[in-house]
């Protein structure tokens, strides 16, 4: 007999027939979870233009598991859109790892994957790559075989997204030094399984993440799997703290929901590629030994040698 989380997992991922979203949270809807409060307090932070106005937002705090917060409407249209637009122009670039770097998959002709999509259009060759783009990494470098960072393997990471990291972190009274970003691509019929977060060295410093897209339902359970997940409807523009207890709790995404793309004022390629994708930015700090963010590269090496 499955254990409550992947019984919970394999429901929200299933297709025929569709599970019912009668018990998924829907934060936007007015919902409050039992043993969840609405934060009424902002602390001081740096205004950010990729920010909604804090009267905006609505800050969701969970006692359970302790660590949870999730933010309503966080990120502005404008936000989204610079991130939507910043993932496939900027971050798709030969200098960040992504899972094709060992295919030595070309992301650097033409002037970029991205451009290479809107000169061949949505049929070309270059869209059947980007198509195939399952996650990309920022700063320092994450070795999946290993689960650790490595402090010689990094690439630049993004000053704007440092930039705006550090104002959420704030206005929900974190300090935060972003030095570490996954930026996950879901179609439908993606999923994320169940995991904790624990590679980086102190648990209680907060794990951002940022979606821009479709919407997704996220699970949200316990220490073990036996603890029966709670189901959230996460929609673009939401912002998931994950600090202390939560970072160590399972929690997955099961099902991207399709036809859930607001009115983004996108240009009109990318507004139809976005249609069917939901990109997620987690932001991490790491610690430890690593005592600086790479806002400039750790060292010379190219991206097939950070992958290695």
């Amino acid at each position: 007999m499955a254990d409550a989380f992947t019984a919970a997992f394999k429901y929200y991922k299933q297709r025929v027939p569709p599970p019912s979203m009668d018990r998924v949270v829907d934060l936007r809807s007015g919902a409050v979870p039992e043993g969840a409060q609405v934060r009424e307090q902002i602390c001081a932070y740096d205004s950010h233009a990729w920010l909604n106005a804090p009267a905006d937002w609505r800050v969701v705090e969970f006692s359970s598991p302790s660590g949870l917060i999730i933010v309503s409407n966080m990120l502005s249209a404008e936000g989204q859109r610079s991130l939507i637009t910043s993932c496939l122009e900027d971050f798709l670039s030969p200098a960040n790892v992504t899972n094709l770097t060992r295919e030595h998959v070309d992301m650097e002709s033409g002037g970029g994957l991205w451009k290479r999509v809107c000169v061949e259009g949505k049929e070309g060759p270059a869209m059947e790559v980007l198509q195939r783009v399952r996650w990309l990494t920022l700063g320092y470098h994450y070795d999946w075989d290993a689960k650790v960072y490595h402090p010689t393997r990094a690439t630049p990471f993004p000053p704007l997204l440092h930039a705006l990291s550090t104002s959420i972190a704030a206005a929900l009274g974190f300090a935060f030094d972003a030095q570490t970003a996954i930026v996950n691509f879901y179609y439908p019929g993606s999923t994320l399984s169940g995991h904790t977060d624990h590679s980086e060295h102190d648990v209680h410093v907060p794990l951002l993440s940022l979606s821009a897209g479709l919407d997704a339902v996220l699970l949200v359970g316990g220490p073990t799997k036996d603890t029966p997940p709670l189901p959230v409807r996460l929609h673009s523009g939401d912002v998931v703290v994950l600090a202390g207890a939560a970072r160590l709790s399972y929690h997955a995404v099961p099902r991207i929901i399709p036809n859930t793309l607001p009115s983004l004022d996108l240009p009109p390629l990318m507004a139809e590629y976005m249609a069917s994708t939901r990109l997620n930015i987690s932001v991490r700090q790491i610690g430890g030994v690593f005592s600086h963010t790479p806002l400039v590269a750790a060292d010379s090496s190219d991206a097939a040698a950070a992958a290695a």
